[in-house]
């Protein structure tokens, strides 16, 4: 990055239509950072500054060099299976390249008709991708909705793009998805344009990419939890956009299930990239007020209405979805609330029957059983249910959720107090436009890391549904919910926990007055130890 570029960032430092630029210091900053060869720009993997935990990574080295299996290099195409396998997966779902997309080169054989290919410095020189033209590649990801990818490639005469999309492979593709584009200073197109699949516009951001055919670090910070993005070159913030404002709000459209990178071809008709990264970027912890929706947020990742099965974990945070009916290898009173079925265990025994019967599943803003999800007893209908939001069954069901993950991939590792609140009571449809007989009889039950916390009424279609208003610290993680029977039969026992959210609230009173407590001791202790020590002696 040149002086004159950097002053220019610091020209546009005003915040405006949503965005909010470099600010003097951070100008300062990435002067000071990049000074140096353009070689230097690429960033190998594992040396990011920008993602704290790898999800995935891939540096296409040669198998020769230590790399993956199956990667000859050379620029052999198709590189296919297992070579095609995405390198690191870090204990995630493994993920795997398309074919075709790409050869593995290194230095010392790339193609290069444009006579204009340097190296990166940066593990360019045992391998590095090689496309004829431009590309788009990718893999489904789905982890979490805040997350950083990141990628070195060779600067092209149009743009180099970050995807996170609804499919792979691609831009962003009918308003189902964003892409940032980055072009070199100057350009005729925006330097830093958002792409929605349907229009690009630019951020008004200047990208300090002085030239094409030079390697350069590019990497954006999606943020759905917050509708925003911020966006890198050479890890150097560019800007951060809130997508609910800019532009009225037309290019807040990302999709976090599935990433990609890639560009436009450069001189001679090839593109070079190397070392994908993504990732958990630096997180700032969530701010008071911030909620978390169980069953949209969590169980949906803000899809449509579903139905869970027995046994099914969720990587956002769902640690099981438990059906604990008399089938299955456990006792009612040592149903196993984690996805381990030799952990911790719940005795539900007490509940109502456990019985060899089962009715539908677990659903999510959806009655489990298929009918909607409305509470007749609180006045509603299946025309006016309040959104239908929550999750429910006929029992027996539980679903347990991760707490540290959730404030790991939902609330930017906040410490802060949870409160947990909604309300449990029956549901006004087993399977649709099937009306619960009103006599039956369902109960809510809440545990956190295996104690029972909430223990609603026995209830039934015509009652008023119970509120739940718990707190949850930084040190709970099992956070269970259990609809069982209740009494001694299991004739429609439709229950719905309705409107469940996590909020970020203040450190509680209870806390508050805690530690006046102890300063109050604290204090009172120094001043009896004072009185303690006679005249004329040194404390």
């Amino acid at each position: 990055m040149k002086l004159k570029q950097v002053m220019a960032t610091i020209h546009d430092r005003a915040t405006t239509n949503g965005v909010r630029l470099m600010t003097f210091g951070a100008a300062i900053a990435a002067l000071l950072l990049t000074i140096g060869p353009v070689a230097d720009a690429a960033v190998v993997v594992g040396s990011s500054t920008l993602i704290n935990t790898l999800e995935y990574s891939d540096t296409f080295t040669i198998t020769s060099e230590g790399g993956a299996t199956g990667r000859p290099g050379g620029g052999a195409f198709p590189v296919g299976s297992p070579g095609i396998n995405v390198e690191n997966n870090y204990g995630n779902p493994a993920r795997v390249w398309t074919d075709g997309m790409w050869s593995i080169n290194e230095d010392s054989n790339v193609s290069d008709p444009g006579a204009v290919y340097v190296g990166s410095g940066a593990g360019s020189s045992t391998g590095l991708t090689q496309t004829g033209g431009g590309v788009d590649y990718g893999i489904e990801y789905g982890l979490r909705n805040n997350f950083v990818v990141q990628f070195d490639a060779f600067q092209s005469p149009d743009r180099i793009d970050i995807t996170a999309n609804a499919t792979r492979d691609t831009i962003a593709s009918g308003g189902n998805g964003l892409s940032v584009f980055f072009r070199t200073t100057g350009n005729v197109f925006p330097e830093i344009g958002l792409y929605n699949g349907l229009s690009e516009v630019s951020t008004g951001l200047t990208s300090g990419i002085a030239s094409i055919n030079a390697w350069h670090n590019y990497a954006v910070h999606f943020d759905q939890l917050h509708n925003k993005v911020e966006i890198f070159v050479d890890e150097v913030s560019r800007g951060v956009i809130d997508l609910a404002t800019f532009n009225g709000g037309s290019h807040n459209t990302i999709s976090n299930a599935a990433v990609s990178v890639g560009g436009t071809a450069t001189t001679g008709n090839r593109f070079w990239s190397d070392n994908v990264q993504i990732g958990v970027g630096q997180q700032t912890a969530a701010p008071v007020g911030t909620t978390v929706v169980l069953s949209t947020d969590v169980m949906l990742n803000g899809g449509t209405p579903a139905t869970f099965t027995d046994g099914v974990s969720i990587a956002r945070g769902v640690e099981i979805i438990r059906n604990f009916n008399g089938g299955q290898s456990y006792a009612s009173n040592a149903v196993p609330y984690t996805s381990n079925l030799a952990g911790p265990t719940l005795d539900l025994s007490g509940f109502g029957p456990i019985l060899g019967f089962q009715a539908g599943n677990l659903g999510a803003n959806i009655h489990g059983r298929g009918g909607d999800m409305f509470l007749p007893g609180d006045g509603e209908t299946k025309a006016l249910n309040n959104g239908g939001i929550g999750f429910g069954g006929h029992s027996p069901w539980l679903i347990t959720f991760d707490l540290q993950e959730i404030r790991n991939r939902f609330l930017g590792d906040s410490l802060a107090d949870l409160a947990l609140t909604g309300r449990f009571g029956m549901n006004g449809e087993g399977s649709p436009n099937e009306s619960v007989s009103p006599a039956g009889v369902v109960q809510g039950l809440i545990y956190v890391d295996g104690i029972l916390q909430f223990t609603s009424g026995l209830k039934s279609i015509a009652d008023l549904s119970d509120a739940i208003n718990l707190t949850l610290d930084s040190g709970d993680q099992f956070l269970t919910f259990a609809i069982v029977a209740g009494d001694g039969s299991t004739f429609f026992d439709d229950g719905s926990f309705r409107d469940m959210q996590l909020t970020v609230v203040p450190e509680s009173e209870t806390v508050l007055l805690f530690s006046l407590g102890c300063v109050g001791l604290l204090l009172g202790r120094l001043r009896f130890s004072r009185q303690a020590i006679p005249r004329g002696e040194v404390e």
